[in-house]
């Protein structure tokens, strides 16, 4: 039974798949969009969103903390500089997600995570 398991397992050793959310996670933060498949994208918005969370607060300990889990300090820096203020009002759900067309090569079902621009940022009252 996989009770109480929150680990997305995506059919990979566990080098493998932290390797692989690093990469989605700095794909989306340094380009703001990323396409892939469903399960991969569920795993990776939720680790993205919970690191902007964490950028809301600019100190350096949150920064190495960045650091740390995505191995890449320009993609750090841009959490805590630019994204991190960007959604200093908003709540939650930074990310949106949308079905693409399927893949050519093999048809498997795509996604697109994007990060919510500027004007969408402003939460509704």
């Amino acid at each position: 039974m996989r009770h109480k398991k929150k680990t997305v397992v995506l059919d990979r050793n566990s080098a493998a798949r932290k390797a692989l959310m690093r990469t989605l996670a700095i794909s989306l933060i340094m380009r703001g969009r990323v396409q892939t498949t469903p399960a991969k994208a569920r795993a990776v918005k939720s680790m993205v969103e919970k690191l902007i969370t964490k950028g809301k607060e600019k100190n350096p300990s949150i920064i190495r903390q960045l650091e740390s889990v995505l191995g890449n300090k320009q993609a750090a820096m841009r959490i805590v500089n630019i994204l991190g203020p960007q959604y200093q009002k908003r709540p939650g759900g930074y990310i949106t997600s949308a079905k693409v067309a399927a893949r050519k090569g093999d048809g498997a079902a795509q996604m697109m995570l994007e990060l919510i621009s500027d004007a969408a940022a402003k939460p509704k009252l």
